[in-house]
C-alpha cells in the first residue's frame, strides 16, 4: 500500500505524477522487521542495479526519524538522536547506522524510529555521495522532526 509516507514526497516531487517510478517498501512498522544489516545489504544491491542502468535515476527515503506516534509519549521527540544519526546518513557510516538494537531503537527513537530503515537503504544506495541537511526542524505538536536531506551522486 502506497501510504502518505510515499505519498506525500511523491507529490511534492512530481505533484503531475510524470514520472515513472519503482516503489520499495521497507517494513519498518511490525515484526520481523528487517535487521539494519539487511537494510544496508538492499541498499548496496539496489545501488548495483541503477549503475547497470542509462537513465539517471533518482532515490527517495521517507520516514520519521525519532518519534513516538498513537502513544501516552506522542509529541515526544529526541533531537540529539536525530541529529546523530542525520551525521552518520550523510556520511554514509555503515557500521553506526547498523548498530543499534530493536529495544535501542525503540527506546531512544520511539516505535516511529523504526522508519529510518527507508534512509538506511538510500545511504547505503549512495554511498560515495556527498550529502547535506537542507532543513531540519523538530515539531513537537507534530510529533515529528521536519527533515530534508539530500544526497547527490
Amino acid at each position: 500500500m502506497l501510504d502518505h509516507g510515499f505519498m506525500v514526497p511523491l507529490h511534492l516531487l512530481t505533484p503531475r505524477m510524470e514520472l515513472p517510478i519503482v516503489p520499495i517498501i521497507v517494513n519498518c512498522l511490525a515484526a520481523p522487521r528487517p535487521a539494519l544489516k539487511r537494510c544496508y545489504a538492499l541498499g548496496r544491491a539496489l545501488r548495483r542495479a541503477v549503475d547497470a542502468r542509462p537513465e539517471r535515476i533518482g532515490l527517495l527515503a521517507a520516514g520519521g526519524l525519532s518519534h513516538w506516534p498513537a502513544v501516552p509519549e506522542s509529541g515526544k521527540l529526541n533531537v540529539e538522536w536525530d541529529r546523530a544519526f542525520l551525521e552518520d546518513f550523510l556520511a554514509h557510516r555503515r557500521d553506526a547506522l547498523t548498530r543499534y538494537s530493536e529495544d535501542e531503537i525503540e527506546r531512544d527513537a520511539g516505535p516511529g524510529g523504526h522508519e529510518v530503515r527507508a534512509w538506511i537503504v538510500v545511504s547505503a544506495a549512495t554511498e560515495g555521495a556527498r550529502g547535506e541537511t537542507l532543513c531540519f526542524e523538530p515539531i513537537p505538536s507534530y510529533a515529528v522532526t521536519g527533515c530534508i536531506a539530500t544526497l547527490a551522486v
